[in-house]
């Protein structure tokens, strides 16, 4: 089901601009802009880029 970039962002505890700039980079397969919206499928998961993980694994 395709929910809001707000809806996303709540799903897995992130910034709503951080979807936000994934979903004009690219880097969501299912995200689309309806309007002035952007919308993603709520089963597509959240991946940590490799620099993000670096950093929490203290590294």
């Amino acid at each position: 089901m395709l929910v809001s970039v707000t809806e996303y962002a709540k799903l897995y505890n992130k910034d709503t601009s951080v979807i936000r700039r994934h979903c004009i980079n690219g880097k969501f397969k299912t995200a689309k802009k309806i309007g002035n919206s952007w919308v993603i499928d709520d089963k597509e998961p959240y991946i940590e880029n490799s620099r993000n993980r670096k950093k929490n694994k203290g590294l």
